[in-house]
């Protein structure tokens, strides 16, 4: 048993549970009489336990505590802790192999990893016993444990691959219908059952249904609904996200380019539905402007969808000017409700990104990255989401996250604060595998969490096993949530509450009836999930995302197609200007080495040509990148102070050294692609180098930021503190004799190598200064070198390595680095035991604001029942009104007859 059957649970002794376990394995003892036994994922082994007359009898499971316990309980039984798909057993070890609802609880690729294992430790003729549960008409069980549950047909075709079946039986489970399988171990397995094909079902529903509502003119937002812009705009891009807008007849579809392209205003270029004469704004969050905004958007994304394009220009630089206007604009909204105020930003953008690239008005380009600037700056440090300082909600501020995050992708710019955007996320996560706060989830909730963590898992594997799991388990959700009419409605659940899009009274639906925007909300809440895990999920053609950015889009593919280099090329921001005659010799060289890092190569290379103090030569040292993007971004590189050197990857030691020897400059600095400095750097540092020539090197304070923000300030950087630990930071500023007596970078170090520089250079004789300010910013991101050698093992191994390089210097001042390693342990453990004390301290915050929420929970609840009888109290009175209404003016009548 895979989910835990304990003996001493009460609430599972004398259950219709405990008596189908039994049942079971009861099931099994003909087959494992004599035998060398195997049961996978065993558990605490109560069913194991219940097996008998074999010759052996291993159990293995992944849990620890359930092993130990069944060791201390079980003594007569082998006992093996490892993972079903790769079982660490040597082949033909087993006469027999039991796996009781153990199948469900791996993804689907590791349940088929399993079966290649099953067959290789069984020996020749041997047999495998599996209950395995099914998905119910079609719908999964939302056992949020089981990962992946079958069709008879899918669980038939993948066991007989392996297995030739003796006993095949489909039987009532406990929460959807059972298959019990034995089947005999084959020679070898076929070919048969290993090719997936897709299928449409799913999709070909949809594509009836979107058909369904189609009016005179477009499309209708609800059975009941009328037909409006934005459900028009929401219909197509249904259909083409399920790829079927090429099955849309095209008189059809040229009635709803023209139905879009009659809404659109001449004089501004926004899109006015004509509904709105009929059912005016009367919302105050969802203004007129914000709902004509929205108009405008989805008729953009729609026509683009259909290749068509609207017949007016968007008034975007009449609107915004400048990027100042559009700065100040973003910063009068109010920012506790950073979901709708994001939503405006996110239209705005659009309209900058069609104006540039559909309007050719280039100039526009300066909107949209003052506008992400202004984001980086007011992105919440802790959480990775916005609005958190201004009082949103963490739901709230996640929702902005989503709509921003397209934007960056679009134009490839760095995202910050990706593992907080990822905690931040996977905490919003509910019982039933969605992200709203009632059950059922939301569309537009879910499908803003399912995009951060798509993004996020492009760019790290932090928490990579529960960001898998949270999108799986969001999947089943969506899956189950279709209609019986093919669409999605903005919640799965079972009372009749209705809700407005943007609270406008023209598109009306219940939550949970299906509407085209939850339905398009839906289907690319898990199109990024099917691209992601398609070996994980049933089998379905894969969606196709957006190509303009904001919802639905996703850029899939690092590979660049000519259009979309074009694109790129656009939004390359313009470097600061040369401030110094070309050929003016150089006082500093900055060599910026470069292994694909593009995204963040515009900050390093304008924080290095912004210095106050020139003429500065910057030299970019291609390590070999491979990355597409990278490679675009230094082809485009033309200024007059850049020169690019490209070599095959040799790592950045090796290539700083490349830049260093083609450098012209008596001073150096070696700044890393995605660091920065700042502008007084250099006049700050270089007038020490100058004042004296036994200087070998001159760093400054200097501040992390990203994943982390921190203050990094040394006092000296002088021998022995500099054996113990690095002082001075990666970018100090260093006379160039100096780095040869040193030898250089130390092209054979994986990591630390700028530490082994500035030992050498102390070592060779030369000293150090620091200036006292913060200098100098060190990006902390996931999968940077950082991370790999801060690893405790990599960091021994780096550390170890450099005492080797520099014994005799080590051997001299042995007992003072003994003395100040033992005082930093020291400090560690004072410095581990208050972080210790404040995280019981923060736990018992936790279990107290827990409990809160709790009772909160159970006041809501009674709050809305509350509120469910006074709408029923209020509803009888209405109908009781209107009777007696009825009744007095037919009194009325027949008074008056």
């Amino acid at each position: 048993m895979a989910e835990r059957a304990h003996p001493e649970d009460p609430a599972f002794q004398g259950t219709i549970y405990e008596e189908r376990l039994r049942e079971r394995y009861a099931c099994c003892l003909p087959f494992v009489q004599q035998c060398d036994v195997l049961d996978v994922r065993c558990g605490t082994v109560w069913g194991s336990s219940l097996l008998s007359g074999y010759a052996s009898l291993t159990g293995l499971d992944t849990d620890p505590e359930a092993i130990q316990y069944a060791r201390n309980h079980y003594p007569g039984i082998r006992f093996v802790e490892g993972m079903m798909q790769d079982l660490p057993f040597d082949d033909h070890q087993f006469d027999t192999i039991v796996c009781l609802e153990g199948l469900e609880h791996l993804y689907l690729s590791d349940g088929r990893r399993f079966l290649c294992e099953a067959h290789r430790v069984l020996r020749p003729g041997g047999a495998i016993i599996l209950t395995v549960p099914l998905l119910r008409d079609g719908k999964h069980s939302s056992n949020p444990f089981h990962l992946y549950e079958f069709t008879v047909d899918e669980l038939r075709a993948m066991l007989e691959r392996f297995f030739v079946p003796l006993h095949w039986e489909v039987f009532p489970g406990g929460d959807s219908p059972e298959v019990r399988f034995v089947g005999q171990r084959r020679e070898q397995p076929t070919e048969e059952g290993g090719i997936r094909m897709p299928s449409t079902l799913m999709f070909d529903r949809v594509y009836d249904w979107v058909l369904s509502l189609t009016g005179e003119r477009g499309i209708r937002f609800a059975e009941s609904s009328e037909e409006t812009v934005i459900a028009t705009s929401c219909g197509v891009l249904v259909l083409e996200a399920i790829n079927r807008l090429q099955d849309v007849p095209s008189d059809l579809r040229n009635r709803w380019i023209a139905y879009l392209q009659n809404c659109q205003r001449a004089t501004d270029g926004l899109f006015i539905d004509p509904l709105l004469e009929r059912f005016p704004i009367t919302s105050t969050a969802h203004d007129a402007e914000y709902v004509i905004d929205q108009t405008t958007y989805f008729a953009l994304q729609a026509l683009d969808a259909l290749d068509s394009a609207p017949r007016f220009p968007i008034a975007v630089l009449e609107r915004w000017p400048t990027p100042e206007a559009f700065v100040a604009w973003m910063e009068r909204m109010d920012w506790s409700n950073a979901w709708l105020q994001s939503n405006r930003v996110m239209f705005g953008l659009l309209f900058v990104i069609y104006a540039v690239e559909r309007q050719g008005q280039r100039e526009a380009t300066a909107l949209l990255h003052a506008a992400l600037d202004w984001l980086d700056a007011t992105q919440d440090s802790k959480s990775g989401v916005w609005g958190r300082q201004k009082g949103a909600s963490l739901l709230n501020g996640t929702a902005a996250a989503y709509h921003f995050l397209p934007f960056y992708e679009y134009v490839r710019r760095p995202i910050t604060r990706l593992t907080h955007l990822i905690d931040s996320t996977l905490a919003l996560q509910q019982e039933d595998g969605l992200f709203g706060v009632g059950p059922g989830g939301g569309a537009c909730e879910d499908l803003d969490a399912i995009g951060i963590l798509a993004i996020a898992t492009r760019y790290t594997d932090y928490r990579a096993e529960e960001v898998k799991r949270a999108c799986i388990r969001a999947f089943w959700a969506i899956w189950n949530a279709q209609n019986e009419d093919g669409g999605f409605g903005y919640a799965a659940r079972q009372d009749d509450q209705t809700y407005r899009f943007s609270s406008w009274a023209a598109m009306e639906s219940e939550r949970r009836a299906s509407d085209v925007w939850s339905t398009w909300a839906r289907l690319m809440t898990i199109a990024p999930i099917v691209h992601l895990y398609a070996d994980d999920l049933p089998a379905l053609p894969q969606l196709r995302f957006r190509r303009l950015p904001a919802l639905g889009y996703f850029d899939a593919d690092d590979a660049l197609s000519l259009a979309r280099r074009t694109q790129l090329v656009t939004w390359l921001r313009p470097l600061p200007k040369a401030s110094a005659p070309a050929d003016a010799p150089p006082r500093v060289s900055v060599v910026v080495t470069c292994d694909n890092l593009g995204r963040y190569l515009y900050e390093s290379l304008a924080s290095a040509l912004a210095q106050t103090l020139q003429p500065i030569e910057v030299l970019v040292v291609d390590d070999g990148s491979t990355d597409p993007y990278t490679r675009l971004v230094i082809d485009a590189l033309d200024h007059p102070q850049i020169r690019v050197i490209r070599q095959e990857n040799r790592g950045l030691p090796a290539a700083r050294n490349v830049g260093i020897r083609a450098s012209r400059a008596p001073y150096l600095c070696c700044l890393d692609a995605d660091d920065r400095l700042h502008p007084e750097y250099v006049a700050r540092a270089l007038p020490l180098l100058e004042s004296s020539s036994d200087i070998g090197f001159v760093t400054s304070h200097y501040r992390e930021f990203d994943e982390r923000s921190g203050l990094v300030a040394y006092d000296a950087c002088t021998l022995p503190d500099m054996l113990v630990i690095n002082q001075a930071m990666v970018a100090s500023l260093f006379r160039r004799e100096a780095w040869e007596h040193a030898g250089g970078y130390c092209e054979t170090l994986s990591g630390l190598q700028d530490w082994d520089l500035w030992i050498g250079i102390l070592e060779a004789g030369y000293r150090a200064e620091i200036v006292p300010e913060v200098l100098f910013e060190y990006r902390v991101r996931p999968g940077s070198m950082y991370a790999t050698t801060s690893q405790p093992a990599n960091y021994a191994r780096l550390v170890g390595e450099i005492i080797e390089r520099h014994h005799h210097l080590y051997l001299v001042w042995w007992h003072e680095v003994v003395r100040l390693y033992a005082r930093k342990l020291a400090e560690e453990r004072v410095w581990i035991g208050e972080l210790e004390a404040a995280r019981d301290w923060q736990a018992q915050q936790a279990e107290h604001w827990r409990r809160l929420a709790e009772e909160r929970g159970a006041w809501i609840g009674e709050l809305e029942a509350a509120r469910d009888w006074q709408a029923q109290q209020a509803e009888h009175w209405r109908r009781l009104a209107e009777e007696r209404g009825f009744r007095v003016v037919l009194s009325r009548l027949l008074r008056r007859g």
